[in-house]
């Protein structure tokens, strides 16, 4: 099928809720009196550290806010990107057991392209506190991206163990094992039922986690495509509720029809289809639509 490209390949975790979720890692925060960097010789009093880091954060914002720019200047951001990375480089090596710094920099790294530079930090993370189910999700996404699937999904395992409870993580595993599931397959890494098993179930607890979440809600039923069998009554169910929510665009909505059109066809239930196809006229969805259109031509004529 011919649907429009989904919403999302890699969860991202933007600078807003990676601070927020920093703030709430375990051993991250300090109390009264308690210094937040390591208390050997040497390292930084909290309150300087602080200073230093809410500085070289503001420095990232306007970073981010000049390379978000329309035509950005990109000797102007390659300038304000070595001023960052100078800071928090700075702050590491005065106290390179600092977790919020190792985590924000890698981010940095990351978000502009030093994959490895960003691994490196990530993997330091994980050597202060393994416990941190976000460290995991990182070195997950930067593993995919270097086309390395197996080592990906085994830090993906590890974010989902961690934190059970966070949908972008189960997202994430269902992402990952979508975008390498012919590599899973030929390495025999599941057997097929289970792999599919698990894909399914990767994006129903993401959906599940976060019921407002149109993009997890979307993504959950465009899952069904990727598995061998699928379930075309749990998939047309799926599609029935999404189709009651009022936060879909006329784009979203046509596709709603589309993919509940398809379920009714593989269903063998045309003249459940048939109404629903002459509602989508978005042009993003013409070649899906003549595509319906041609497998209901199939069916005998109804009376």
């Amino acid at each position: 099928m011919n649907f429009p490209p989904r919403s999302i390949r890699w969860p991202v975790l933007f600078l807003s809720s990676f601070l927020a979720a920093i703030v709430l890692l375990p051993g991250c925060r300090s109390g009264p009196g308690e210094s937040t960097a390591p208390a050997a010789t040497g390292s930084e009093s909290r309150s300087l550290l602080e200073e230093k880091l809410l500085r070289t954060i503001e420095l990232e914002r306007k970073l981010d806010a000049v390379a978000a720019d329309a035509e950005p200047d990109s000797t102007e951001v390659q300038r304000r990107f070595h001023e960052v990375s100078r800071r928090y480089a700075a702050i590491i090596a005065n106290s390179p057991d600092h977790l919020e710094s190792r985590l924000l920099y890698g981010k940095l790294l990351l978000r502009y392209g030093d994959h490895e530079g960003a691994r490196q930090q990530f993997l330091a993370a994980a050597r202060i506190n393994p416990e941190i189910a976000v460290i995991h999700q990182q070195l997950g996404t930067i593993a995919a991206e270097q086309d390395d699937p197996t080592r990906a999904l085994a830090y993906y395992f590890n974010a989902v163990g961690l934190e059970p409870e966070t949908a972008a993580f189960h997202f994430g595993l269902g992402q990952l094992l979508a975008a390498f599931r012919e590599r899973f397959l030929e390495e025999d890494v599941f057997p097929r039922e289970q792999f599919d098993a698990k894909l399914l179930e990767a994006f129903r607890r993401a959906r599940n986690l976060q019921p407002d979440n149109l993009a997890y809600q979307m993504r959950y039923g465009e899952a069904f495509y990727d598995v061998a069998d699928p379930e075309w009554p749990a998939a047309l169910a799926h599609w029935n509720r999404v189709r009651h929510r009022n936060d879909l665009s006329p784009l979203q909505r046509d596709a709603v029809r589309l993919h509940r059109a398809h379920c009714f066809l593989r269903l063998q239930q045309p003249d459940k289809a048939r109404p629903l196809l002459q509602y989508v006229d978005h042009p993003a969805l013409e070649p899906t639509l003549r595509s319906l259109q041609q497998q209901l031509s199939a069916f005998p004529a109804s009376n």
